[in-house]
C-alpha cells in the first residue's frame, strides 16, 4: 500500500498545506495572504493610479503630455537632424520631403510661415504644435 503525504508531518498539517497551496496551483487568490498586499488609497497630493492599470495612450500624464504626444514628438525628432538647424520652415519642409518623412510631419511644417527661422528640432516641434 502506498502512503500519500509527507512522512515528516502529520496528516492534519498535510491537509492544511494542501489547502494553502491549491490556490497557487489553480491561480486563485488567497484572501488571508493577500490582505497585506492590498493597496492603500492615495493620500493628498499623490496621484491616484492603480499600478496594474495601463493608461490610455491619449490620457494626459502627470506632466500634461499623453503617450500619443510623446510618440509624435519622438517621431518628429527621428526625422529631423540637429545639424540642420538653424534653418527656415521652407528648407525644413524640403529636407523632410527628401527623406520621405511621414505626411503628417511634412503637413505640420508646411503650416508654418515659410520664412520662420527654427533654432532646433525642439523649437520646430513647439512651433508646429501651436
Amino acid at each position: 500500500m502506498t502512503q500519500r503525504g509527507s512522512s515528516k508531518v502529520g496528516p492534519m498539517e498535510d491537509e492544511q498545506r494542501k489547502h494553502e497551496e491549491q490556490p497557487f496551483l489553480d491561480g486563485a487568490p488567497v484572501e488571508e495572504r493577500s490582505q497585506f498586499r492590498r493597496r492603500e488609497t492615495a493620500g493628498p497630493g499623490e496621484p491616484d493610479t492603480d499600478p496594474g492599470r495601463r493608461p490610455l495612450t491619449a490620457e494626459p500624464g502627470p506632466d500634461g503630455q499623453s503617450i500619443d504626444d510623446r510618440n509624435r514628438r519622438a517621431d518628429f525628432a527621428r526625422w529631423t537632424q540637429p545639424s540642420w538647424f538653424p534653418l527656415d520652415a521652407a528648407s525644413l519642409s524640403e529636407r523632410l520631403r527628401n527623406q520621405t518623412a511621414p505626411r503628417w510631419i511634412v503637413e505640420r511644417v508646411d503650416q508654418l510661415d515659410p520664412a520662420t527661422v527654427l533654432a532646433s528640432p525642439g523649437a520646430a516641434w513647439d512651433r508646429t504644435r501651436s
